[in-house]
């Protein structure tokens, strides 16, 4: 089941987290990770690197430069975002029509 409250709070925090701080950085990969059901095949695929590049960027080996950390969090944001609206429609739906 999907954790709305979570996800709310991610995106906040992608809103306002430093970019160019490295631990920051790896923390929400973690969670975005987990929270949006990401594998690292889906970074790679999307970001055009390799499964191992982000690998170290979910272990905190290494991260992008942090002008690629902006891409990166808008791209989280953006799927974190579009599930939200998902869990939220069948909820509107249900409502009586007035």
């Amino acid at each position: 089941m999907m954790n709305i409250s979570a996800l709310t709070n991610y995106v906040s925090d992608l809103e306002t987290a430093d970019q160019d701080d490295d631990v920051v950085f790896h923390s929400l990969i973690v969670r975005g990770m987990d929270l949006l059901q990401l594998l690292d095949v889906d970074f790679a695929h999307y970001f055009g690197t390799s499964r191992t590049t982000i690998m170290r960027w979910r272990t905190g080996a290494n991260a992008p430069h942090p002008a690629m950390r902006k891409h990166v969090f808008a791209w989280l944001k953006q799927r974190a975002v579009a599930l939200l609206r998902r869990a939220k429609e069948p909820a509107l739906a249900s409502l009586p029509a007035k």
